[in-house]
């Protein structure tokens, strides 16, 4: 499962912010949960959803979620199984992409939007999210150019980046942020979970947010932000 804030940009110099927690284990969703709560935010979350007919409790159940799409978050599909798209064949691609999306509309879970696994994502894949859902985030690079991972209104829909926080230093996190204040644009931040070694701290996504507020930018849910940059 995958929980998201984002950052945006146009011509208006507009600046927003999401971050995504992947994967929907259970303990991580709670952690963030109570940040975000006491912090008055609407997140989002990006669902493995084989994984709410799965008999092992790790992850969040059906009634959580609905609990959290009541409350204003945001559900993104992560797949039926979160394979690598670069390894199955078309058949497998297009169920993994299609199933996924409804899957959750039966179990009255609206989605607009896709996080791929590993962020990979080849012309079938693409092909397959174009025909299903409004925008997806396919794209992760490593690099130290910030500029490269904005999102702006000239960005594909479909070749979204993200920005990973688990392991990196608060200061290169808030460098995205200065960056948007003053040039506009969305950063989409995606993380795993919230304290121990693998993880931000809760502490540290607190200053974060405290910072995004300080410095003017907005925070909001993926399909808010993407309505922001593209439709205007």
């Amino acid at each position: 499962m995958a929980w998201i804030f984002l950052v945006s940009f146009d011509s208006q110099n507009k600046a927003i912010i999401t971050f995504t927690i992947d994967d929907g284990i259970t303990v991580q969703l709670e952690k963030g949960m109570n940040v975000f709560e006491a912090k008055e935010i609407e997140g989002s979350v990006a669902i493995i959803t084989n994984t709410l007919s799965n008999s092992n409790r790790k992850y969040i159940e059906l009634s959580q979620l609905k609990e959290l799409q009541s409350k204003g978050w945001e559900i993104l599909s992560h797949s039926v199984s979160h394979p690598y798209f670069n390894k199955i064949n078309n058949s497998q691609t297009k169920s993994e992409i299609i199933s996924s999306k409804s899957d959750l509309n039966r179990k009255q879970i609206s989605v607009t939007g896709f996080v791929t696994p590993y962020s990979e994502c080849n012309d079938q894949c693409k092909a397959y999210l174009n025909k299903n859902y409004e925008y997806a985030f396919t794209k992760y690079k490593n690099t130290k150019n910030i500029k490269e991972l904005i999102i702006t209104k000239d960005t594909d829909p479909y070749r979204l980046y993200r920005v990973g926080i688990d392991k990196r230093e608060l200061n290169e996190v808030l460098l995205y942020i200065d960056y948007i204040a003053k040039n506009g644009g969305w950063v989409s931040f995606y993380l795993h979970g919230i304290d121990g070694n693998d993880y931000i701290s809760s502490e540290e996504l607190e200053k974060l947010i405290d910072y995004c507020r300080l410095k003017n930018v907005d925070i909001t849910t993926p399909k808010k932000a993407f309505d922001k940059i593209f439709s205007d």
